[in-house]
């Protein structure tokens, strides 16, 4: 007796382990349904198991580790889209994410350093091992039980009507964790439309979608008035705070932390002659996947994912923000402190110079995510481009210390910066513990905007010139844990400028003088900023109820 309930436990123990490996998605949330439920393609292999297992030629042993293989494919796969469903609002997509694998990779180095990452990825490969062998025990075990007299035609009979049952009994009363099928034949028709070997019918239609919008859109851009001249020509400083979403202005806790910064930046650049107004914009993406926000406001095309995004490269001719401003005889120049590897893709846009992480000759050390404090950047950006300009510029920032996972965070530092070495002299600032009533990461995001929101400040009050207008804007919200209970796409936009008539315009459209937005949707996605600046500094944005 107590060998059979030896083995019922282990019986046990494996379905629930094959049921966690399939229905599971942590680490996204994951009802308590998902780990009972039994899944539908347990069930079926199972099933089979059950109708072949009897056979004196049955290779039992061989199946196992075949479908424990099948499995753990199926596991990680489960794994990432727990991963992107957690942090990044969506699913993920195999042709589209493996394509950002370097970067994950570089994410996970720039945290554990090269020996915490050696030793994680041993650990991973470990822990898969033992799944693996833990798998193949379970199918076997089963093997065992099913191979013995009437015990396979019971679980036939069970499985089948249990099935039969799911199928036609009234909803969330008797039912099967849906299968995962549908979802693996999706993607591998993806993976083999992208080798050319398949052409899928919703993808082609996508593509239609998408040429239809890019034309029209690009169309839109190109017969925008861009007669900038009207305007004087002032520079333009287009500022992308790293995932300074809406929620730092809709979770109350978030917005009561972030009120001296705002106030601070408020004052300092009131006391340089500026004024501010605030709004919000619509992102395409959440939680990451700046590239995307980049593309939507140089193209004025939305681009919403990887897979848009690959559309977008096949078109050989673009129009660009970059290129109206630089049609109109601004010099237009790319910044972007986190590119560290090569990226001849952001040439697309036309920017006459681009700071990629190599440009800037800094010495200092790097801070998790960002190779360089923003200070550093800002300040070498001013000494190059601001100190002795020829012509108007244009300029185009993709800051980077507020960038996930928010510690270490350099410490601010007065004076010259020089090549960055002082920065190796300073202790960084680490957020370990929950503080102010917030969890250790969120409170270590909002410190990255305050510090953000004062090094911009010192840019706009010593280097910026007195016509210029400068948009400091988020580029997507965080990732999910930290956004909290909002999910929108919105994102802060602040406009700053010592010009009245630059700024009248945008507040007749709801632009509210201060730091705080009044409302969430403006009605303005990040591709309709682009043509908003452009028609802005035409001179033909005007006040809605005098037009």
């Amino acid at each position: 007796m107590p060998s059979d309930w030896f083995t019922r436990l282990q019986l046990l123990a494996a379905y629930l382990l094959l049921n966690a490996c399939v229905s599971v998605r942590w680490p996204a949330p994951t009802p308590l349904s998902a780990w009972l439920l039994p899944a539908l393609d347990v069930l079926i292999l199972l099933a089979g198991m059950a109708l072949f297992a009897p056979a004196p030629a049955w290779p039992a042993r061989r199946f196992a580790q075949l479908a424990a293989a099948g499995l753990l494919v199926l596991r990680l796969g489960r794994l990432a889209d727990g991963v992107c469903l957690r942090y990044l609002d969506r699913r993920f997509h195999v042709v589209a994410d493996l394509a950002l694998v370097p970067e994950f990779a570089r994410l996970v180095r720039s945290n554990l350093g090269w020996v915490g990452c050696v030793l994680a990825g041993l650990g991973f490969c470990l822990v898969l091992w033992l799944l693996f062998h833990a798998l193949t025990r379970s199918l076997s075990a089963f093997a065992r039980a099913l191979s013995q007299p009437r015990v396979g035609d019971v679980f036939l009979l069970g499985a089948g009507a249990y099935v039969l049952l799911s199928l036609v009994s009234a909803p969330h009363t008797l039912r099967a964790s849906a299968s995962v099928a549908p979802r693996v034949l999706r993607e591998l028709e993806l993976w083999l439309e992208a080798r050319g070997q398949f052409d899928d019918p919703e993808h082609a239609a996508q593509r239609r979608a998408f040429a239809a919008r890019f034309e029209t859109r690009q169309a839109l851009l190109r017969t925008t008035p861009a007669a900038l001249a009207r305007s004087g020509k002032p520079d333009v400083h287009i500022l992308l705070v790293e995932a300074y979403g809406h929620t730092a202005q809709s979770t109350p806790a978030y917005r009561k932390q972030l009120a001296p910064a705002y106030a601070a930046f408020a004052d300092a650049i009131r006391g340089a002659g500026f004024s501010v107004c605030s709004s919000n914009v619509r992102a395409t993406v959440f939680g990451g996947n700046s590239w995307l926000t980049h593309a939507t406001l140089q193209t004025a095309v939305p681009i919403f994912d990887q897979f848009e995004y690959g559309l977008l490269l096949e078109h050989n001719q673009h129009a660009s923000l970059a290129q109206a401003f630089g049609a109109a005889g601004y010099r237009t120049v790319s910044v972007k402190p986190g590119t560290t590897r090569p990226a001849p893709v952001t040439r697309i846009y036309g920017f006459e110079r681009e700071y990629v992480a190599q440009d800037f000759g800094y010495r200092g050390r790097s801070y998790a995510w960002s190779p360089m404090p923003d200070q550093f950047v800002l300040q070498h950006i001013a000494q190059r481009e601001l100190a002795e300009p020829t012509r108007p510029l244009f300029l185009e920032y993709a800051l980077v210390t507020s960038h996930f996972p928010w510690t270490p965070q350099p410490p601010y530092v007065q004076g010259d910066l020089g090549d960055g070495r002082v920065f190796t002299t300073r202790a960084a600032l680490e957020f370990r513990e929950p503080r102010a009533g917030l969890s250790a990461q969120s409170y270590a995001y909002l410190n990255s905007l305050s510090y953000d929101l004062r090094v911009i400040s010192d840019y706009l009050v010593h280097d910026v010139r007195a016509d210029a207008l400068v948009l400091v804007l988020g580029d997507h919200q965080p990732i999910a844990p930290v956004a909290g209970e909002d999910r929108s796409r919105a994102t802060p936009l602040h406009v700053v400028s010592r010009s009245a008539a630059l700024l009248a315009p945008l507040q007749a459209r709801g632009c509210t003088p201060g730091m705080l937005a009044a409302r969430e949707d403006t009605g303005m996605g990040m591709e309709d900023l682009g043509i908003t600046i452009l028609r802005l500094l035409s001179g033909e944005l005007r006040d809605p109820g005098g037009s």
